[in-house]
């Protein structure tokens, strides 16, 4: 991609994460780019297209986290590292999060594919709960208690970067986690 698509690309970022694809004029976008808006209109089309292409471009990647094989001995220890990582993947993504966030219901394409990345992760963590439960008793079931895990450090990602940086929310992050932990589990009892 050429540079002065990556310019429009960055400017439309920031301001559709900033304000939501209603508010954002096509000039608006051409003058942070400091392109001409003709030029925009070249290498996109449309405001809607060059939201797309954009959503589609910067998205996350659930799928890139690697979930590590149960380990007793490793537990706690596997789903710090986890549930940091996917904050980070959360803090990476930030922008075309919020900004999707803002317009699901414009894009129902969009809501279909940001409902479905934090369920791949979901998924994959109710499987590691699934192999723990044998040994460790869990304060709720797989499933629920990834779906709690998930939701909640998105939610709780996506509010503090509104008034903090990346290194106080997983500042914040780690200390969740470190609850969370003493909460969920305790070996079973040989």
């Amino acid at each position: 991609m050429d540079e002065t698509k990556e310019k429009i690309l960055s400017a439309a970022l920031d301001l559709f994460s900033e304000k939501g694809f209603t508010a954002v004029s096509t000039r608006s976008i051409a003058e942070a780019a400091q392109v001409n808006e003709v030029t925009l209109f070249r290498s996109f089309g449309t405001k809607r297209e060059l939201y797309i292409e954009l959503f589609h471009r910067f998205s996350m990647k659930p799928e890139n986290i690697k979930f590590p094989s149960f380990s007793v001995d490793q537990f706690h220890d596997d789903i710090k590292e986890l549930l940091l990582e996917i904050a980070h993947l959360f803090l990476c993504n930030i922008k075309i999060i919020r900004m999707s966030i803002k317009d699901m219901k414009k894009f129902p394409e969009i809501g279909e594919v940001l409902q479905k990345q934090p369920k791949v992760l979901i998924t994959m963590l109710g499987k590691y709960f699934h192999s723990a439960k044998k040994e460790y008793e869990l304060a709720e079931e797989p499933d629920s208690l990834a779906e709690i895990m998930i939701v909640s450090l998105m939610g709780s990602v996506v509010h503090l970067q509104h008034y903090q940086d990346d290194q106080k929310t997983l500042d914040f992050v780690s200390r969740y986690i470190k609850v969370l932990l003493k909460s969920i589990s305790r070996k079973k009892a040989q």
